[in-house]
């Protein structure tokens, strides 16, 4: 994944982004690490939360890390400046890191 972004870096692909479903006892310990790869990088990192979507049932409630939770997190490590849609129907809420092109999305239900 980190070669594959690179190399749109390269390309001059902008903005880069990179989604990432946050899922409790997986790997919610990276969300703050996400940020900061996504803020020295100059990335899109949407955070989305684990949703029920699977016809096998594996989604359980108590994984769910919520779309606040992923904010207060980020907030709380970051100076994040909201972001307005130019797009009604876009899915992701959006913050600008004040000292990066960078951003973060949160997607949640």
């Amino acid at each position: 994944m980190l070669a594959a972004i690179d190399h749109a870096q390269e390309l001059g692909l902008n903005p880069v982004k990179v989604n990432a479903v946050v899922i409790r006892s997986i790997n919610d310990h990276e969300i703050e690490a996400l940020g900061e790869f996504a803020r020295s990088r100059g990335l899109v990192m949407r955070f989305i939360e684990f949703m029920p979507l699977d016809s096998a049932r594996a989604w359980q409630k108590e994984l769910v890390v919520p779309g606040r939770e992923i904010l207060q997190r980020l907030q709380g490590r970051f100076e994040l400046q909201p972001l307005k849609s130019a797009n009604p129907s876009e899915t992701a809420k959006r913050w600008k890191f004040a000292d990066s092109t960078a951003e973060i999305g949160i997607i949640a239900r």
